[in-house]
């Protein structure tokens, strides 16, 4: 998603290949929606009296319970139980809120929309209902723990809805609700045995599972019947309540008292008090609720940080570390290679120039003219032979530590990829980018140690090395002129010659070595230069991994400073 994102943003390659923007490009992805969600639980946080949410399923009873305790506090409508549902999907599709008091203690009892329902219908008030929550009474008419989606993709869960709408909670309590239709069961223990055990045994009971999803905000479960304590408690029915029938019929079985007793809507309700928040806890509560999205966008930046940026700079820099004394190895062998050409690139030039001009001697030229052009044009020939010579053995040098370059990338892309680092398209890219700079560009390369020969060989300064070095052969052949002139015997003028051209050759190597020592530094340089791209896509993907890293820290101090969140969120809405 997020590459699609990029991509959709920016075409422009050198910014695909920048990891920094595209750090920031991601920074500004968590932090946008972030700043969002953060404003719309901000603008439904209740800061002046306690809020208390009923909720669970449809036909759970949650409805029937709050209108118990209202009875209970005092503080009923006019008609008792009328907004008591029926038991159809969605019959509660907006929140209602219960104004109560007893003694000292103001709260609003909250009736939410049943989970189980529409959700695309009441999704937003169980959300604003929850926000407004400081805690919450999760009501279930079944003992045994919810239900998950058991890995159906195309279903929900209970447990998944519990665990993604109540772990903002600061507090959070299962309450048994159980269903007693027949009189006959007042007075015989409101759970049996299996229903105990659903309850509270183990980590598949009930609290076990709420556990699991809720940690230490939740806080165990209670048992009650809330039909029955309604019914005990709705002294001033309306003849027409649907409820009259039903509290006659059971009045006549059990007394009020009774049922009362029974239900455990009295200790319930005395419960609730005890737990009723104090400011102090509203405002904990409150800004807990905030955390949730702090917490998951820090989550997001830590994962992306490492799998766009962390995990690929990491791997590519232990390939570094093996790449560089790999790279070693190969300037070294190409600088032998180099080095193997001073000797026999001077022996050659000094054994082509003798033969040449033995061959000269032999054909009797005799004239002073004659011979000393013969003679610079031979010198002409080898000068540009010695260069064409040294060209051709230093290409072949340079493009076989090219090619063994080239392999040592292909292990290291290899070994990337077997890591799936390439998993992160940003880094495959980047990668892709280095790596071309350092191959596709061989025969450039290879130019540029040749014509760094050319240009030792045959230009001004430290190039006049060698063409100094057939100047004093030149020197040396005008010195004998003169035995030519003087009509010597052939063989004197080769043993001229040939001392001569003995006394030149140690300069012509030396000058032969100066020229490949510069080029076989500037070789190695090539060589060693390989590792500089990928170094730099190392170094820049671990400074936007740490940028990354940065964004989630911050994000995790925002919300470890209450002050600072609390006005964070305020500026957002």
């Amino acid at each position: 998603m997020f590459w699609t994102n990029i991509k959709r943003k920016k075409k422009e390659d050198q910014l695909l290949e920048d990891p920094s923007y595209l750090a920031a490009v991601l920074i500004g992805e968590a932090k946008g929606p972030l700043r969002r969600e953060i404003a719309g639980i901000w603008r439904h946080l209740d800061w002046s009296q306690p809020s208390v949410a009923f909720y669970g399923e449809t036909n759970a009873g949650k409805s029937t319970l709050i209108e118990a305790l209202r009875l209970l506090f005092g503080s009923h409508g006019e008609r008792p139980g009328e907004a008591i549902g029926d038991g159809r999907s969605d019959y509660t599709r907006d929140t209602a809120s219960h104004p109560c008091s007893s003694d000292d203690a103001r709260f609003n009892l909250l009736d939410v929309p049943g989970i189980e329902g529409n959700e695309a219908k009441v999704a937003t008030e169980i959300e604003s209902a929850l926000h407004r929550a400081h805690i919450v009474f999760y009501v279930t008419v079944d003992a045994r723990p919810p239900q998950s989606s058991g890995g159906d993709e195309g279903r929900t869960g209970t447990l998944e809805k519990i665990k993604r709408q109540l772990k903002p909670q600061a507090r959070v309590w299962a309450v048994y609700n159980k269903k007693i239709n027949n009189p006959g069961q007042i007075r015989k223990p409101i759970v049996n045995e299996g229903e105990a055990q659903s309850l509270a045994n183990g980590e598949n009971s009930l609290d076990g599972k709420m556990r699991e999803v809720l940690g230490d905000h939740y806080q165990g479960h209670v048992v009650l019947s809330a039909l029955p304590g309604f019914l005990a408690l709705a002294d001033d029915l309306p003849p027409d309540s649907r409820f009259a029938p039903q509290r006659e019929k059971f009045l006549n079985r059990v007394s009020a008292e009774e049922m009362l007793a029974f239900s455990g809507v009295a200790e319930f309700g005395a419960l609730l008090k005890r737990e009723v928040p104090t400011q102090d806890q509203i405002a904990q509560a409150n800004i807990r609720k905030l955390h949730p999205p702090i917490a998951k966008a820090v989550n997001h930046l830590k994962q992306e940080a490492e799998k766009q940026f962390g995990r690929p700079a990491a791997e590519l820099r232990k390939q570094l570390k093996k790449l560089s004394p790999e790279l070693g190895l190969i300037a070294d062998d190409a600088s032998k290679a180099v080095s193997r050409l001073t000797d026999e690139v001077t022996n050659s030039c000094i054994k082509n120039m003798r033969k040449k001009m033995l061959e000269e001697i032999d054909k009797g030229l005799s004239d002073d003219a004659a011979l000393k052009k013969k003679i610079e044009d031979i010198l002409a020939e080898e000068q540009t032979e010695i260069t064409k010579t040294i060209k051709i053995k230093v290409r072949s040098a340079a493009e076989n530590a090219h090619n063994s370059c080239k392999e040592a990338l292909r292990l290291v892309e290899k070994y990337l990829r077997d890591v799936n680092a390439f998993n992160s398209e940003v880094f495959s890219l980047s990668f892709s980018h280095a790596v071309e700079v350092n191959t596709s560009s061989g025969i450039d390369w290879v130019g540029v140690t040749t014509v760094a020969v050319s240009a030792t060989m045959l230009t001004g300064g430290v190039a006049a090395i060698i063409i100094g070095g057939f100047g004093l052969l030149l020197g040396a052949i005008r010195s004998i002129w003169k035995f030519f002139d003087s009509d010597f015997h052939k063989n004197q003028q080769k043993q001229a010659l040939n001392k001569n051209l003995d006394a030149i050759k140690p300069k012509l190597r030396e000058n032969v070595k100066q020229t490949l020592q510069k080029v076989e530094a500037d070789l190695r340089k090539h060589i060693l230069g390989v590792m500089v791209p990928l170094q730099s896509v190392e170094k820049n993907f671990e400074a936007a991994a740490n940028s990354v890293r940065v964004a989630a820290g911050d994000l995790n101090s925002l919300a470890e400073n209450p002050t600072r969140l609390c006005h964070y969120a305020e500026s957002a809405s």
